[in-house]
């Protein structure tokens, strides 16, 4: 039974001494984090504090080098040419003076206690430089027009732009061509007789990989036609209104289709080749005359559908306020009250005021 207990107890003491010997694995981590799908952006012109946290050591000290990474993300970078840039001894990044290529680099923070030790942050090099178009989307007619917008900022040195045009077959095509359409430098471009989807693209001049791009759907052109049944939803509006939306349905509709309301074009927004939505003004909504004709112009003004009526139909006026709402009672002068509520007809039929 002696014998048992001893050889438990070396046994134990064994264990004990193989657990004391095992240190703890060293690891690096570098902040911000930035992976090879999902880069740290660090802006050009400006610098950026990188900080490395040592675990599992006491000796915290860190060395820090920029590289292009290694084939496997478990492998020490050790190509570290220039032009990506510059950090110090604190973890203080200063970015190269134009967007480097590739635009993938690590910042490598590598371990004192064991230089086989070490974490990685991946980055690109941002410009700053954004660009924004409008419309982002749009659906015409073959041969129709229409005019983009855009605009660039964060880039003052050279805020100017390009557009290209791919579609049917060609890709970016400054300004375009008869096969793919053709944009003007001011951005107005003119679709081809040939339907097909085609991608606008604006590219700023001081930044090439900074875009912004417009979906164009060129359909044949035809004139625009209205349902059979149902082709305004609602059929009625209610007589002094502020507004009214409608839905319009038919065939044959572009973003460049107008609702006209009484022979005025009011808001249109393209759905759909087959439904628009038309917000009709209180200028049309008085009442006079009782119904309004309602109809869809193509862009070139010529070609129309035909026209349904939205009738308008008399609603009690409601007051909900007035202003002032009293008056000196002695008063021999005229008196101006403002009447706020709803529902008002431009013609008045009468107006009293209760003595108190």
């Amino acid at each position: 039974m002696k014998v048992w207990r001893l050889s438990a107890a070396l046994i134990l003491a064994a264990w004990v001494a193989g657990c004391g010997g095992n240190s703890t694995p060293i690891g690096v981590t570098v902040a911000p984090a930035g992976t090879s799908t999902a880069p740290f952006s660090v802006l050009l012109g400006q610098t950026q504090q990188f900080t490395g946290t040592v675990g599992g050591s006491t000796t915290t000290g860190v060395t820090w080098s920029v590289c292009l990474p290694a084939a496997l993300v478990t492998t020490l970078p050790t190509n570290c040419p220039p032009g990506f840039g510059t950090i110090n001894a604190n973890g203080l990044y200063t970015p190269p003076a134009s967007i480097p290529n590739p635009n993938l680099f690590n910042v490598v923070a590598t371990s004192v206690a064991n230089p086989n030790v070490f974490g990685v942050s991946f980055v690109s090099i941002v410009s700053g430089v954004r660009v924004q178009v409008t419309p982002t989307s749009a659906t015409i007619g073959t041969g129709e027009t229409l005019q983009v917008t855009a605009s660039v900022t964060g880039a003052p040195n050279n805020s100017s732009f390009s557009f290209v045009v791919s579609g049917n077959g060609e890709t970016d095509i400054p300004g375009g061509d008869l096969n793919t359409g053709i944009i003007t430098p001011a951005g107005l471009f003119t679709a081809s007789n040939t339907p097909g989807a085609v991608t606008i693209t604006a590219i700023s001049a001081q930044d090439s990989s900074q875009t912004a791009s417009v979906s164009v759907t060129v359909s044949t052109f035809a004139s625009p036609t209205l349902a059979n049944v149902n082709p305004i939803d609602p059929a009625s509006a209610a007589q002094g209104s502020i507004q009214q939306d409608v839905f319009i349905t038919g065939t044959n509709f572009f973003s460049t289709s107008t609702v006209l309301a009484n022979g005025v074009p009011v808001p249109t927004t393209f759905i759909s080749t087959t439904t628009l939505r038309a917000t009709i003004p209180a200028a049309e909504l008085t009442g006079f005359p009782a119904s309004i004709p309602i109809l869809v112009q193509a862009q070139n003004g010529i070609d129309k559908s035909g026209s349904v009526n939205l009738q308008l139909n008399p609603v009690r006026p409601a007051i909900i306020a007035l202003a002032p709402d009293s008056v000196t009672q002695t008063s021999t002068s005229a008196v101006n009250v403002n009447l706020i509520g709803g529902y008002f007809s431009p013609f008045v039929a009468g107006f009293s005021m209760a003595s108190r």
